[in-house]
């Protein structure tokens, strides 16, 4: 029976709806009838692409009025459309909604039928779905997008004062003490407030103290038991002259300073966007390298210890033995993390020859997976986060699978980071977590 579906299919239909089927088969997408809830396997769909990528079949990424739930083919093209489910932050009920409002004429248009997070937006933007309906390139979209959303302040009082502070902006000018004065204000409101017999009173440090003396002001500090104190009113009385002085800087300079402000806000937005380029966005939003893969940029010149994986040995190959065990001979490689198995200590990268499963002892993928916080942030995340590239030593074990190794005499680390591929091809990598 299962010979005569294929038969029909083969012969009924053209190719490319035959590839597009297998595609969403072997990508572990679901039929928009079955349940709609079970989580998207980045790196089952990336090898997926892969495999239909290397029998010649193009895949494109998502497009805002072609693409449907799944792969879908397009018989004009001759091309297979990356459907909505696989995009990262697109959930089901948000695929749904772009399908029914289907077709739109504008990027506008988008924006009016549908009500998406910034997230989502995002990541249609990251993944070229406007490319049709929309002139801009992505990054002038993105761009636009980010700047649209920022709440712009039109006026300035010193309610805005920790940003300022924070931000410099009162640093070599004439209220730099005035603002010092408010940051001293501002810490001792927090927790230095302290009741001796009856009355209120600011408890200072010996810095607090010397700044104090320091200042072109007179006040009459206390000091008890070796501690240092002054009364919260003539604190108070003599920050208030500090205050209406940078209440009128703030006055003469508001347009300068607001047009600065408003820049700060959007960089700092922007800086968790519009890392990275064309590649990198794809792989955050699609999980696989449509247009721009980034590991073609590397100058592998000054790297030639980074080997193609399909030109490794498919078995080990065994320099030595020792106590019974084959001393492998060692290879480096490098690729973008696409998914992770914490149980198996397994990750899954693309690399140049397409997607490689990597294998690890416990330790040594606990180490490099851990999450490292301090103060409650979070200061260094897993080394193989999804579109992470990291390079890797080790030795090919078979068809598609590397395992991490390293031996005491050699310098290498099993595992490194790349932080940054610079424009002329060079790598910025580390080995060490932080903290």
């Amino acid at each position: 029976m299962i010979a005569l579906q294929v038969l029909n299919l083969v012969t009924n239909y053209e190719e490319i709806a035959w590839n597009a089927s297998c595609l969403t088969v072997e990508s572990g997408a679901i039929d928009q009838d079955s349940d709609k809830n079970n989580s998207t396997n980045y790196g089952k769909i990336a090898v997926a692409i892969s495999n239909m990528e290397s029998m010649g079949v193009n895949i494109s990424p998502p497009d805002i009025n072609r693409s449907g739930y799944v792969f879908t083919p397009d018989f004009d093209t001759k091309e297979i459309l990356f459907g909505f489910k696989g995009m990262a932050y697109i959930g089901d009920d948000v695929v749904e909604a772009i399908v029914e409002q289907q077709p739109y004429i504008s990027y506008e248009d988008v924006m009016e039928k549908l009500n998406l997070s910034k997230r989502k937006v995002i990541s249609l933007i990251k993944s070229g779905a406007f490319r049709n309906v929309e002139d801009k390139s992505r990054k002038e979209l993105l761009y636009d997008y980010i700047n649209s959303r920022i709440k712009k302040k039109t006026s300035l009082s010193l309610r805005n004062m920790n940003f300022l502070f924070n931000h410099k902006f009162f640093n070599n000018t004439e209220v730099a003490e005035s603002a010092l004065m408010w940051k001293l204000r501002s810490i001792l409101r927090s927790g230095f407030k302290i009741n001796l017999d009856g009355e209120e009173y600011y408890k200072l440090e010996s810095k607090m103290v010397e700044f104090l003396n320091n200042l072109n002001q007179s006040f009459n500090i206390q000091q008890k038991d070796k501690s240092f104190y002054i009364e919260q009113n003539e604190f108070e009385d003599k920050y208030d002259k500090h205050a209406d002085i940078l209440r009128k800087f703030i006055s003469d300079n508001e347009k300068e300073i607001i047009k600065r402000y408003n820049k700060i806000l959007f960089e700092e937005d922007a800086s968790h966007y519009l890392d990275g380029g064309i590649g990198k966005w794809e792989m955050d939003s699609i999980s696989y390298y449509a247009t721009d893969n980034e590991l073609e940029y590397i100058n592998y010149d000054n790297y030639p210890f980074i080997n193609r994986f399909d030109d490794l040995e498919i078995k080990p190959v065994s320099m030595l033995w020792k106590n019974k065990y084959p001393v492998y001979h060692l290879s480096t490689i490098i690729g973008t993390c696409l998914s992770r198995n914490k149980t198996k200590h397994m990750a899954k990268i693309l690399t140049r020859s397409g997607v490689v499963t990597v294998k690890f002892r416990g330790g040594v993928f606990a180490y490099y997976d851990k999450q490292v916080k301090k103060n409650n942030s979070i200061i260094d995340s897993s080394f193989f986060s999804r579109g992470n590239k990291v390079v890797i030593t080790g030795y090919r074990s078979n068809d598609d699978t590397f395992r991490a190794k390293t031996y005491s005499r050699t310098k290498m680390k099993p595992v490194y980071l790349v932080e940054k591929v610079t424009d002329s091809g060079e790598l910025e990598m580390r080995s060490e977590k932080h903290g």
